[in-house]
């Protein structure tokens, strides 16, 4: 199975230290994605 990151889980992950969130993600699917609009929502906020 695949997964796409959204920005929710990235926020999980950086600013909550989630670490065992991404153990899990990692263990659960095969694939991993992440946008480059969520990446660019993460780090710069809104596209408004």
């Amino acid at each position: 199975m695949r997964a796409v990151i959204d920005t929710s889980i990235l926020i999980e992950l950086f600013d909550r230290g989630r670490e065992e969130l991404l153990e899990e993600i990692y263990a659960k699917y095969k694939a991993v994605y992440v946008p480059w609009i969520a990446l660019y929502e993460y780090l710069y906020g809104c596209l408004c």
